[in-house]
Order: structure tokens, then sequence, then C-alpha cells
């Protein structure tokens, strides 16, 4: 896609009734990785404890931050797992579970898409704040293994809501385009 090449395009079919959109799940894979690892930390620094009668502060420092991180990614992985946009005719509803946005349409001030790896993040935003959502993305990690994230139908979600807002042509500003109401 060049850079004068608009990214998306309104839906050409209205929103006959709700529409509720989740993201990918994270895959377990690195929950367990990271939750294995505090594991054998702290087995470690159990044997350390009880063949030395002392655990060095180091020990203590890397299982703690280990626990640390697999905590984070089980929260990350949960509030993922609870995270939908739903559409209706009315308007966007974003529902987390830190927080719940519902705008009607004529609420929308803008849109923004800014590339982000092979997707875009999308930012929603009006007078009152807004939310971010990614479209599906695919992330290649070690050994060509692959990861998909984001919103699957996340282009949809953009063709509605440039469907249902009355959005001037778009902008290219600063590596993003951007859609503002008239």
């Amino acid at each position: 896609m060049r850079v004068n090449e608009v990214p998306f395009e309104p839906e050409e079919q209205p929103i006959r009734g709700p529409q509720t959109y989740q993201p990918v799940p994270i895959p377990p894979r690195g929950e367990v990785v990271a939750w294995l690892f505090t594991l054998a930390l702290a087995g470690l620094s159990g044997i350390l404890l009880s063949r030395t009668g002392t655990l060095p502060f180091w020990a203590m420092l890397f299982t703690g931050l280990a626990f640390l991180l697999a905590l984070s990614i089980r929260f990350s992985r949960w509030l993922e797992a609870n995270t939908s946009i739903s559409l209706t005719r009315e308007g966007i509803h974003y529902t987390s579970p830190i927080r719940q946005h519902q705008f009607a349409w004529v609420e929308i001030d803008h849109l923004s898409a800014f590339k982000a790896g092979n997707g875009w993040r999308i930012v929603v935003q009006t007078e009152l704040g807004g939310f971010r959502f990614q479209t599906a993305t695919t992330l290649k990690g070690l050994r060509g293994a692959e990861v998909h994230t984001g919103y699957p139908h996340g282009d949809e979600i953009v063709g509605q809501i440039l469907q249902n807002v009355d959005f001037q042509p778009p902008e290219f500003v600063d590596r993003s385009w951007v859609w503002r109401r008239e």
C-alpha cells in the first residue's frame, strides 16, 4: 500500500443488528513458560536456602521479578479475553474490565489509523474520551512461529464507523490517516 492510498473504506452494508467483536486470544504459551520459570527459580531458591541457611538478595530479586512477569502476562491475557467492541445502529460500545465507553455515532469527533506492523492501530475519539484497538496483525517469532493479535474483523469495525459517522475526506498527517467530523 502506498502512502497516498486510503487504507479503509466505508462498509457497503448498514448495521442490521448488534454486532460484537473480540480480539484474538493471546496464546497461553508465554504465560506457561513464565510460570514454569518462576517455579524453577522458587525451587532453586528453596534448595539454596535449605543448603546454606540463607538466601542471597539476587535470588529473591530474580524470583520476585519472574513472579511479577508471570503475573503481568496473566493480567494481560485476562484483559484481552474480556474486551469487546459492539456496534449497533445507535453507536459503538467498547468494553474492557478497566473501562467502558458507549458513544452515539454523532458523538465521534475523529478517527485515526496508525500503521503498526502489518496491521493498524485505530483511535476513536470524542469530546468525552475515546479508545483504541488494533486490527488483525501477525507477528513472526523465532523459527518462523506466527502469533495473531488484534481484532480479526478490525477492518469491518473501521468500515462501519466510516459508514455511520459523517467524516470529511481523510488526511494523511504525521504518518497516520485522520478522519474528522465535518
